[in-house]
């Protein structure tokens, strides 16, 4: 039996300094992607003329439309049957897609990741955490912290993907928890615990603390994964659900009194205000 096909994809927004290190562990690695797609998102800077400079890649470039849209059109453009993500400041081990595939035989697996160091300017690295157990159920996975799955430590089932809509190109931080979110509803998610990837911290990384990322987070719970949590995972245990759905309702709490700090910060006393009644009520 033929192993399943594997498209890399890179998104890259003014990533010119790093981009390079991200493809050449792509180009790395112990078993072959079928192909490397890389996507400019309208970047100012030569990340264009970086990914034009491999022959291996395949460059998609358009304007800049947020990581969500970015992420959505390179699952669109991809061929392979699962997409292996790889941030632009993001880098990987040389067996990190063998030991991936080897987790895809199963047909109801949708989502496969593995473990991550977060790495500082200086070099220094630190494990990001995993708080299930690679044996746990899917919901487990992303109930509370889908924040343990990141972009760059996944394999997707192209089609799952597809299946579930793609990613939501309106968010531009927060799109790929909706998704690990999908997916585990859809499939299995296994985990590999092996830490696999590396993933360059910067204060101006999209995932460094901000109002507008505290923002995507309250409408990704708030509109998306609760009023759908039920759907989603009508195979699980009731009691399970309750449970999950109370957790989530607290990380919701607090992602909110946050959010309020934000807009108490810029002077709108009364929407803070508002926030951290409604925070309260979520996270008493």
């Amino acid at each position: 039996m033929s192993r399943p096909t594997v498209s890399a994809c890179i998104a890259v927004y003014n990533g010119q300094q790093h981009l390079g290190k991200a493809i050449d562990s792509v180009l790395g690695q112990t078993v072959q992607p079928d192909e490397i797609l890389v996507l400019d998102d309208g970047s100012t800077d030569d990340s264009a003329e970086v990914a034009r400079s491999y022959n291996a890649v395949r460059l998609i470039q358009r304007k800049n439309g947020g990581i969500g849209a970015a992420r959505r059109a390179l699952v669109e453009a991809a061929t392979g049957d699962w997409i292996a993500f790889c941030d632009h400041d993001d880098w990987w081990e040389p067996n990190r897609l063998e030991e991936g595939i080897s987790a895809a035989s199963s047909e109801e697996t949708t989502l496969i990741y593995c473990g991550a160091w977060l790495v500082d300017a200086s070099g220094s690295r630190t494990e990001s955490p995993l708080h299930s157990l690679p044996s746990a159920p899917s919901i487990d996975h992303v109930v509370p912290y889908p924040e343990d799955i990141w972009s760059s430590t996944t394999l997707l089932r192209r089609s799952a993907v597809l299946r579930v809509g793609n990613f939501n190109s309106f968010y531009r931080t927060g799109e790929d928890l909706l998704m690990w979110f999908q997916l585990g509803g859809l499939g299995n998610i296994v985990q590999i615990p092996d830490r696999l990837v590396s993933m360059l911290r910067r204060p101006d990384s999209t995932s460094s603390p901000s109002k507008q990322q505290f923002e995507f987070a309250v409408s990704l719970y708030e509109e998306e994964v609760l009023p759908n949590l039920d759907q989603w995972y009508s195979h699980v245990d009731q009691s399970k659900r309750d449970a999950s759905r109370r957790l989530l309702e607290a990380k919701l709490g607090y992602t909110m009194s946050i959010l309020a700090a934000y807009v108490d910060r810029e002077g709108d006393h009364a929407e803070a205000l508002r926030l951290y009644r409604r925070a309260a009520q979520l996270e008493p």
